[in-house]
C-alpha cells in the first residue's frame, strides 16, 4: 500500500507568473519492506493566456530505505486546456 500527503501553496508573482511549492511525504509498505520518502518541489509557472501554462521546476526527494538515497530532478511541462 502506498499513501502520499502533501501541501502545495501557489503564489501569484505577476498576472502571468506563479510560484508553486509542494512539500510532502510518501509511505509505502509491502510484506517485508517499509519506506518513507520526503520531497520538496519548486516550480515556476508562466501562463501566456488562460488556456496555456508552461512550467519549469525541480524536485528533491529523500528516501530512508537502505541505502538512503537523495535525488534531484529537473523538469518542464506544458498544460494546454481544451474548451
Amino acid at each position: 500500500m502506498k499513501t502520499r500527503l502533501s501541501v502545495a501553496p501557489v503564489w501569484d508573482v505577476t498576472e502571468k507568473l506563479k510560484l508553486a511549492l509542494d512539500i510532502g511525504t510518501e509511505h509505502a509498505a509491502s510484506a517485508d519492506i517499509r519506506s518513507v520518502s520526503k520531497f520538496t518541489e519548486l516550480d515556476l509557472i508562466y501562463s501566456p493566456d488562460k488556456d496555456l501554462d508552461i512550467a519549469a521546476g525541480t524536485l528533491r526527494a529523500v528516501d530512508n530505505t537502505p541505502p538512503r538515497t537523495i535525488t534531484t530532478t529537473a523538469g518542464i511541462g506544458i498544460t494546454w486546456r481544451f474548451r
